[in-house]
């Protein structure tokens, strides 16, 4: 039984992550606590037969700690007779509520990859660090792209053999193809020094166009900002993540453009705070989305808050806002501003309860829709549902319970089937229609189980799935 703790500030309020347990001999994986914490330390305690546990986790958020909350924590200890036996959720809060000391991390990132390397050197084997595929683009002529953490963007041929490989220090998510085919958009991200007077590091964003035929740099784009790459006014654009404004539209003709050919004022950073309103990465969005807190926002919930559509009004009409919409923060400028439309509230004690996962939008015979994944509530952590809301009232149309969170959504409109890869190593193939099961799969590779990142459809109808650890499989959807 291995045990693995893991977790992260989420730059606002709260501190995230889960303590798994996987089992080596079944290849089963368990999120053993029943909230979402930080683990910063785990061992098993040598003198009690693999009986004990000690866990060392951080507070739920820094009001709890105040600054010390990035320091110092609780010490529990956890005893169970048989842990292959211990199911999801099974430990709680109270069992992890331990004495009050300095935990911060042992284990780094970097120190953990060495201590890889030393391993393999001594089983004759070389190592080397590979992320998740966050990624995946199918070109015209069967050969695909793909967006890998410890290589940026990578190409490989219909019978998978790496073309070339554009290396970098953190690949960015999102992969945008340009009109025409033969470039394509690709977001690294990297950290510079702090700002004077703070421990916080500037995130550095790098947005780079490449030649699809040998990964040429073209153009580069560089900002000091959090945003994701996605599509606007039917081009390549970066969408700020922490703040609702006008995108900075990537031209082929010059390296960014406004909204009717101006350009945007600098997008000015802002935190992710619960009481701010931010954009939410849709997949396959017509527009851009964002997420309105409730007026009387509390805690990190996102019960009662408001799903709202982006549109960039011009400057001079400022009073063309209709009841209910907001216009966002930040100046207006020549480009225009951001307005949101309020369209429906995310019910309270539902599908929406929680932490938003993986979303869609999608347009078939039943009209268009949002398809939402979202974390369940603490008292049924076997829900995790997926929900189709009508646009744009927002009505649920149906709702399923997958049982295991959801980590990448893809609607296959050809077929109207709705593929969900799930963190308990699956696959799922829902109707889109009703939300029906078709069918569900593990994902398996070499006899051992494996996570999907990312999906995305080849020409031919398959499914080209990107895994946590750095493969790209092909799979056929029946």
């Amino acid at each position: 039984m291995l045990a693995i703790g893991g977790g992260y500030y989420d730059g606002g309020f709260s501190f995230h992550g889960e303590l798994l347990l996987a089992n080596l001999e079944t290849g089963g994986t368990v999120s053993a606590l029943d909230t979402s914490v930080e683990v910063r330390t785990v061992s098993w305690r040598p003198d009690r037969d693999g009986r004990v546990l000690d866990i060392g986790v951080s507070p739920t958020s820094d009001n709890e700690l105040g600054r010390d909350a990035f320091v110092a924590g609780f010490d529990g200890m956890v005893e169970r007779a048989d842990w292959t036996a211990v199911g999801p959720g099974s430990i709680g809060r109270k069992e992890l509520d331990g004495p009050h000391r300095p935990n911060v991390g042992r284990t780094t990132e970097r120190s953990a990859r060495r201590a890889l390397r030393r391993l393999a050197r001594q089983a004759g084997r070389r190592w080397t660090y590979r992320g998740a595929v966050q990624d995946l683009r199918m070109l015209g002529d069967g050969r695909f792209l793909a967006a890998v953490d410890g290589g940026l963007l990578e190409a490989w041929d219909t019978d998978g053999n790496p073309l070339w490989s554009v290396p970098g220090p953190r690949g960015g998510g999102r992969l945008v193809p340009e009109r025409g085919g033969d470039t394509v958009w690709a977001l690294s991200r990297a950290f510079g020094p702090p700002a004077s007077g703070s421990a916080w590091r500037n995130q550095l964003l790098r947005c780079v166009r490449y030649s699809v035929h040998d990964g040429t740099r073209l153009r580069q784009r560089s900002l000091q900002a959090s945003a994701y790459l996605g599509r606007a006014a039917g081009l390549a654009a970066l969408l700020p993540a922490g703040a609702v404004s006008p995108p900075l539209l990537m031209d082929t003709e010059e390296d960014a453009g406004g909204i009717g050919g101006a350009l945007p004022r600098p997008v000015e950073p802002r935190a992710s705070f619960p009481g701010a309103p931010a954009l939410l990465p849709v997949r396959g969005a017509r527009v851009p989305y964002a997420l309105l807190p409730a007026t009387d926002h509390g805690a990190s919930s996102l019960s009662g808050s408001w799903v709202a559509r982006v549109d960039v009004v011009a400057a001079a009409s400022g009073s063309d806002a209709a009841v209910g919409d907001t216009a966002a923060p930040g100046p207006a400028d020549s480009a225009g501003r951001a307005v949101l439309r309020r369209l429906f509230p995310l019910p309270v004690g539902s599908s929406a309860l929680g932490h938003l996962g993986p979303l869609a939008e999608i347009l078939d015979a039943r009209g268009p829709a949002l398809l939402v994944t979202s974390e369940p509530p603490r008292q049924d952590r076997t829900a995790w549902p997926v929900a189709r809301f009508r646009l744009p009232d927002g009505r649920v149309l149906w709702r399923t319970d997958l049982g295991a969170r959801p980590t990448a959504l893809l609607h296959l409109p050809s077929r109207n089937l709705l593929c969900v890869a799930l963190s308990d190593d699956s696959l799922a193939v829902l109707d889109a229609r009703d939300g029906s099961l078709g069918h569900r799969q593990r994902l398996v590779v070499g006899g051992l189980p494996t996570t999907a990142h990312t999906l995305t459809e080849a020409d031919d109808g398959r499914l080209l799935v990107g895994t946590v650890d750095g493969r790209v499989l092909v799979v056929r959807v029946g």
